[in-house]
């Protein structure tokens, strides 16, 4: 069986692990806390909400904690809409790029508020308004990422719940896990695992759960008429609606700076929007349109720290190169050089991490990097040994390549990319 046939066998028990789950629901969902966590990411709404193979942007901690590990930079942003002219709901968000660890760490704060609700009391079979309360609900997620291999990654996020209506108060909290599988440039799937478990506690004594769902998808990038494409698709399994569909597209009419999205999904809902990039700074737009809860807009801003904002709609080939690692042949307490190949100065920065020691940085020459490491005793026991080359360029962006050398005897060898 290939490793492609081995990942695909994988990802599908994953998903029907995660179907049985949902039917394990253990309580009644919490509809209103679920209705503030969906309505996450400009761009995914716009999207129609299908988004779960994509994740890379400040979202991605609740669309799929995967995708952090494909952002290789620091990024912040907020976002704000209005639900009937009395809810507002507000998100602060951040990503920060670990690249001595390979990880990508996120926090966010959601906030959605309704104030002035009526309290009522039946007197005689009627209402009578006596005064008005308030309801909160605040959810502060953590998420980390890392690839497991060039193509694959896997995420988690971990969710803290307060919710407070009137007088009463409940804390809860909640875990979820994903995965992201690029098969190519070009395509990639999805799987996230919501709620796998979860509660929230009032100080009444009540607990309730949230519904614990299964969701798996996909994204195709495309060049149509010369304007780069995004198309997805997502299949929701859910305990009590069964299975719910989701579609959307992002056509970058300008690219890498001007983006026109929209969607629809079983809910049934449309959506539209458009995003703008430019330089380090994003600013998204949504709108959508549901039977009975009218029409609803949200906005976002964001900043990329040191790099583009859009690069990763469209990937683009990596640029050739070479990593050389003299010698091959490596003697007990000895040392090893390693060459990186830059011709066309793609990299602003070169780094190294050899087993357990910091993050070296390597020296500039006029065709690239070069550096020459004194091997440790640990790093020079007999056998193979890993070194990560971490790559920067001008926009921001890291590479990743891993490197081998050998504490034996041979001759020098060559590793292309």
């Amino acid at each position: 069986m290939t490793g492609h046939n081995v990942f695909r066998s994988c990802f599908l028990l994953l998903f029907l692990f995660g179907a049985m789950l949902c039917k394990a629901s253990p309580g009644l969902a919490l509809g209103p806390l679920d209705l503030m966590d969906r309505y996450t990411g400009t761009r995914a709404m716009a999207m129609g909400e299908a988004f779960t193979a994509v994740a890379d942007d400040l979202s991605a901690p609740y669309w799929n904690p995967a995708g952090l590990a494909y952002l290789h930079s620091t990024q912040a942003g907020t976002s704000g809409t209005s639900f009937f002219g009395m809810t507002d709901r507000f998100t602060l968000d951040g990503v920060y790029y670990v690249p001595a660890n390979n990880m990508t760490l996120a926090l966010n704060f959601v906030q959605e508020g309704t104030t002035d609700i009526p309290r009522t009391y039946d007197v005689g079979g009627g209402g009578i308004q006596t005064g008005t309360f308030d309801e909160y609900k605040r959810v502060f997620n953590g998420a980390g990422a890392r690839q497991l291999s060039e193509n694959l990654a896997v995420g988690m996020n971990f969710r803290f719940l307060n919710n407070t209506l009137d007088a009463d108060t409940a804390f809860g909290e909640s875990l979820d896990l994903g995965l992201l599988w690029k098969a190519n440039n070009d395509l990639s799937f999805g799987l996230m695992l919501r709620n796998i478990i979860s509660q929230l506690e009032w100080t009444t004594t009540t607990k309730e759960y949230l519904d614990r769902t299964a969701i798996v998808g996909t994204a195709w990038r495309h060049e149509l008429m010369e304007i780069p494409v995004l198309f997805t698709l997502d299949l929701e399994s859910h305990p009590y609606f069964g299975t719910r569909w989701y579609t959307g597209t992002e056509w970058w009419l300008v690219p890498d700076m001007f983006a026109f999205r929209f969607g629809t999904n079983s809910l049934p809902r449309w959506t539209f929007g458009f995003g703008l990039h430019y330089g380090g700074m994003v600013f998204d737009v949504a709108y959508w349109k549901q039977e009975y809860l009218g029409e609803q807009y949200m906005l976002s801003l964001g900043y990329v720290f040191g790099g583009s904002s859009a690069s990763y709609v469209q990937p683009k080939e990596q640029p050739q190169m070479q990593i050389k690692v003299l010698p091959e042949a490596i003697q007990p307490g000895g040392s090893v050089t390693i060459t990186v190949d830059d011709p066309e100065d793609t990299y602003l920065r070169a780094a190294a991490v050899f087993e357990g020691q910091p993050t070296i940085k390597m020296k500039r020459t006029k065709k690239g990097y070069t550096l020459t490491h004194l091997l440790s005793k640990e790093q020079g026991t007999p056998g193979d040994h890993d070194v990560k080359i971490y790559l920067q360029n001008e926009k921001g962006d890291v590479r990743t390549e891993v490197v081998r050398y050998t504490v034996s005897a041979g001759p020098a060898s060559t590793v292309e990319f």
